[in-house]
């Protein structure tokens, strides 16, 4: 009896173990395939989460660049599948483009008027120099305005397309507003010089109403020319090229890098030209020094010939004053000799 009691107690055990297994083994299979599924589930929470933001139109301040780059990485996977799923990223992933596309505009925009701003604002610019930065700014800012009332009705295909051409644009403004910077340059360095050919001819007048021909002066005003006629050569250098790279553009004629070489060019050559005006303008520290030494020689000069001048004034009023005694020595003598006879 007590035997089978114990195989009925070993067999009650036994029973109990199995079935505590097999419950142990049925969860650890729900856990493995809530582990398979969650990404799916979390993918999807991912993609409606983005899509509310779509729709509350918090794209820009909301979305996140990692969540962008997620998205992105998703959407590739799609190009290949047409499930729902897919359909709805690459619609999300659509609508975001717009958005982020029509912001890149109106930040554009707003920096052109914050240049424009400063253009109209810059002492140093002539009327006709800010005329002209202004009217290509404005022509920019039109093309923009327009493109950015067309993009909500665009299709994929045509977004697409269009930024590949903003890109485009948005280099070559950049390096035509560089070509109308360095036309200023060359305005500028164009003023130095004629102010700089002026002051040659004050030179060679100085020089002739001193008598300095063949002197250091002469010597230095010279060089202090040569060094101008480099600058203005470096400087007409300059402005033909831009002429050039100025009709290229106007007539559509060139790209974005051939508009960079060129412009490169144009600083280069202006570069030179103030290189000279700067060794000109050393050479002009010591034309003031040779300058102040001919006027401090001509004042020495007539000093000293006001002084042979007074020397012989007092010279002329002495021998008035010998004379004068002389005669008056005479009188009184004769004056004796009267009253001695008398």
């Amino acid at each position: 009896m007590k035997n089978k009691n114990k195989m009925k107690n070993k067999v009650l055990s036994l029973f109990v173990l199995v079935t505590f297994l097999i419950s142990i083994f049925s969860i650890a299979s729900g856990y493995a395939k809530a582990e398979r599924a969650s990404p799916a589930v979390e993918k999807q929470q991912f993609i409606e989460n983005i899509r509310q933001k779509v729709e509350e139109k918090k794209v820009i301040e909301s979305i996140t660049k990692e969540e962008i780059n997620r998205l992105k990485e998703i959407v590739a996977k799609c190009r290949e599948n047409k499930t729902e799923e897919c359909k709805a990223v690459n619609s999300v992933a659509f609508e975001i483009a717009k958005e982020k596309f029509l912001f890149l505009i109106t930040k554009t925009i707003e920096r052109l008027e914050e240049i424009k701003i400063k253009v109209e604002e810059n002492e140093k610019l002539s009327d006709e120099e800010k005329q002209e930065i202004i009217e290509e700014i404005d022509s920019a800012i039109a093309k923009l305005k327009e493109l950015e009332g067309k993009v909500p009705e665009m299709s994929r295909e045509e977004l697409r397309e269009v930024i590949k051409a903003y890109a485009k644009f948005r280099e070559t403004f950049k390096e035509r507003h560089k070509v109308s910077l360095e036309k200023i340059k060359i305005a500028r360095v164009g003023l130095i010089i004629e102010k700089a050919e002026r002051l040659v001819k004050k030179l060679e007048r100085f020089i002739e109403k001193y008598n300095a021909s063949g002197s250091e002066l002469e010597n230095l005003t010279q060089v202090f020319y040569e060094k101008i006629t480099l600058a203005n050569e470096s400087k007409n250098e300059a402005m033909e090229i831009w002429l050039e790279l100025h009709e290229r553009i106007k007539n559509k004629n060139i790209t974005a890098e051939e508009i960079r070489e060129k412009v490169r060019d144009i600083h280069n050559k202006i570069e030179e030209a103030k290189g000279y005006l700067k060794e000109a303008k050393e050479i002009l520290k010591e034309i003031i020094r040779e300058i102040k030494k001919i006027e401090k020689g001509e004042k020495e000069v007539s000093e000293k010939e006001e002084s042979e001048e007074e020397e012989e004034e007092e010279s002329e009023e002495e021998e008035e004053v010998e004379e004068e005694s002389e005669e008056q020595v005479e009188e009184e003598n004769e004056s004796e000799t009267n009253e001695t006879e008398e």
